[in-house]
C-alpha cells in the first residue's frame, strides 16, 4: 500500500481530517524520567531508539557499551514507558535484527530485546542473576506480553552494494540490509475502549482483518527520503511517516495519546497530530528543537491537561 493509498484510506475508512488543533507536548530531556506523563495516560507508544552503531546524531556519538550501558538504557526508559501506558496499550520498538560487527559477527539486538523485554510472566528466560541491575529492575517491576513482530522491508539497497568486503567469495559475503525488525509489546490488562467514545467512532476505526493490508506483519515501505535527505546535523535517516501511520491506525482511536520516548526529529508526534491524536515527544538534542517545531508545528503547551 502507498503512502497516498494510506492517506486514502485512514480519511476515508477512519474518518480523519488534519487539523492544527493536536499539537504535541514536546520536552527535550532524557525518557529515562517522563514525570510529565501521568500513569496510565497514553494508549500507544511508537518509537525507533538509536541503534548504538556508533551513528552521528547531531552532537551526540551512538556508541555505548552494548550490554552495560545500552541495554540498560533501554530498559530504564521501557520501564518509564510501562508506568505511562494505559493497561492493553501498545509499544512498537523499531530496530535492526542485527548490528553488523565485522569478523566479530555483530549484536541481535532484536533477539535481545526480546530477551531482555521477556518478564515473570513470559518464562523467564534471562536469569536475573545474569542481567544488568537496571534490567533485573526493570522486569521486576514492568510485565510485557510480545505480541506481534513485523519486518519492515526497506527495499533501498542497489543490488551488490553489500559491503562484500576485498574477496566477494562463498564465506565471504554479507547480505544486502533489507529489513529491519518492529516488536509490538502489550501491557497486561485491557483498557475500556468503548464507555468513553461515541460508537461514530468505534465504528470508523474498526478495520477489516482480512482485506487491509495493515494486517500484514511485511511492511513494504521505503525509507523518508531514497536518497536520505538527513535533518540538520543527523547522518541517519528519519523514520518514515507511512509506519508510524500503519500503527496509530491499528492500535489508537482519535484522541488518543501518542508517545515517543525517542523522538528524533518528531515523526511520531507529526503523524500523530495529522491523524487527530495527542502526543508526547522526548528528546534529548536540544539543537534539533527549530527542526521539530517546524516539522509537527508543535509547542510547549499544545496538549493541556490530560
Amino acid at each position: 500500500m502507498s503512502s497516498q493509498d494510506l492517506d486514502t484510506f485512514l480519511d476515508s475508512k477512519l474518518g480523519i481530517e488534519k487539523g492544527p488543533e493536536y499539537k504535541p507536548n514536546v520536552y527535550f530531556q532524557s525518557s529515562e524520567d517522563m514525570s510529565q506523563v501521568e500513569d496510565e495516560s497514553v494508549a500507544l507508544i511508537v518509537t525507533s531508539p538509536p541503534y548504538n552503531a556508533d551513528w552521528l546524531y547531531g552532537g551526540h556519538d551512538d556508541d555505548m557499551d552494548y550490554s552495560d550501558e545500552y541495554l540498560p538504557l533501554l530498559a530504564r526508559v521501557f520501564n518509564e514507558c510501562n508506568r505511562v501506558l494505559m493497561p492493553g496499550g501498545r509499544m512498537v520498538v523499531n530496530v535492526p535484527s542485527l548490528l553488523r560487527g565485522g569478523a566479530t559477527g555483530g549484536q541481535a539486538i532484536a533477539s535481545d530485546i526480546n530477551v531482555m523485554m521477556d518478564t515473570e510472566a513470559q518464562g523467564l528466560r534471562l536469569h536475573f542473576d545474569d542481567a544488568h541491575s537496571d534490567i533485573a529492575k526493570m522486569r521486576t517491576q514492568s510485565d510485557w506480553i510480545l505480541r506481534e513482530q513485523i519486518a519492515w522491508v526497506k527495499g533501498f539497497n542497489t543490488p551488490g552494494m553489500a559491503p562484500n568486503g576485498s574477496f566477494p567469495r562463498p564465506g565471504g559475503i554479507l547480505l544486502n540490509n533489507f529489513h529491519e525488525v518492529a516488536m509490538v509489546y502489550q501491557k497486561p490488562g485491557s483498557r475500556d475502549y468503548y464507555s468513553d467514545m461515541p460508537d461514530s467512532i468505534i465504528e470508523e476505526s474498526k478495520i477489516d482483518k482480512w482485506t487491509d493490508e495493515l494486517c500484514d506483519d511485511v511492511w513494504e515501505i521505503k525509507p523518508e527520503g531514497h536518497d536520505f535527505e538527513y535533518v540538520d546535523g543527523e547522518n541517519v535517516p528519519p523514520f518514515p511517516e507511512e509506519f508510524v501511520k500503519r500503527c496509530i491506525a491499528i492500535w489508537s482511536y482519535k484522541d488518543d495519546v501518542v508517545l515517543d520516548p525517542f523522538g528524533g526529529r518528531g515523526t511520531t508526534a507529526k503523524v500523530a497530530k495529522d491523524l487527530k491524536r495527542h502526543s508526547v515527544l522526548y528528546e534529548k538534542r536540544e539543537e534539533l528543537e527549530k527542526d521539530i517545531m517546524e516539522y509537527t508545528n508543535a509547542d510547549q503547551t499544545g496538549l493541556g491537561e490530560w
